[in-house]
C-alpha cells in the first residue's frame, strides 16, 4: 500500500512538472526571435566595436521582461537559458565571448550549506541565480526615447573576415518591421550605419 502510495505521488509530481515545463514553454515559443551578428568586412582586425541597434518602441523584450518559470522547474530551466538565449556558434560564426566577468554560465559543484536552506531561501536562490542569469546573457546597455528602443553593445576585437554572433537572441513581442544598426570601432573613421527590412 505505501509503494503504491508513493508510486501516484511521484506520478502528480511528474505530471505537474510536465504542466509546468509546457506552460513555461509556450510563453518562450510565443515570442519573436532575431539572431544577428557583425562581420569584419575589412582587410585587418578591429576594436572597440560599438554596437547600437534601434527597434520600434514597445516591441523589443528587455531581459526582465521575460517569462520565469514556476517554482516546481526553476533550478532545471537555469540550465537552460544559454541553450534559449543564446546565437548558435558555427564554423562561420563565433561566439560573443565578452560577457560579464560575474557570469553564472559556469555553475559550480554542490555548496554544503545548499542542504540547510529552507524551501523560500531555495526559491528566493534560484530566483535571483535565473535572474542574474538573464542579465548576463543580455548585456545590453538598454535605452529608451520617444521612437524607439535601444541596445548597445561592445566588442572588444574582431578578426578581419570574422562574423562573431551578438550577446544573444532579440526578443520581440511581435514581428517587427526593420531595425537600424550603427556600427563604429576604433579603426573606422565613420559611423556606419544599416537598416533592414522584413
Amino acid at each position: 500500500m505505501v509503494k503504491k502510495y508513493e508510486f501516484i505521488l511521484q506520478l502528480l509530481i511528474e505530471i505537474k512538472t510536465l504542466e509546468s515545463w509546457k506552460e513555461y514553454l509556450n510563453k518562450v515559443n510565443s515570442l519573436f526571435y532575431l539572431d544577428l551578428g557583425i562581420q569584419n568586412n575589412g582587410s585587418t582586425y578591429d576594436e572597440d566595436v560599438d554596437v547600437t541597434v534601434y527597434v520600434a518602441k514597445n516591441t523589443l523584450i528587455f531581459h526582465n521582461e521575460l517569462p520565469i518559470p514556476s517554482e516546481l522547474i526553476l533550478g532545471s530551466a537555469l540550465a537552460l537559458n544559454q541553450e534559449v538565449y543564446i546565437s548558435r556558434k558555427s564554423h562561420q560564426v563565433k561566439g560573443f565571448d565578452n560577457y560579464p566577468e560575474s557570469s553564472r554560465f559556469n555553475l559550480s559543484g554542490l555548496n554544503p550549506s545548499l542542504a540547510l536552506e529552507s524551501y523560500d531561501e531555495k526559491i528566493e536562490r534560484e530566483t535571483q541565480e535565473f535572474n542574474e542569469s538573464l542579465e548576463n546573457i543580455f548585456c545590453y546597455e538598454l535605452y529608451e526615447d520617444d521612437q524607439f528602443d535601444i541596445i548597445r553593445f561592445n566588442q572588444s576585437y574582431i578578426k578581419q573576415h570574422d562574423t562573431i554572433a551578438f550577446p544573444s537572441l532579440l526578443l520581440f513581442n511581435k514581428p517587427i518591421e526593420n531595425i537600424k544598426v550603427e556600427i563604429t570601432s576604433k579603426k573606422s573613421h565613420k559611423k556606419n550605419e544599416h537598416k533592414f527590412y522584413f
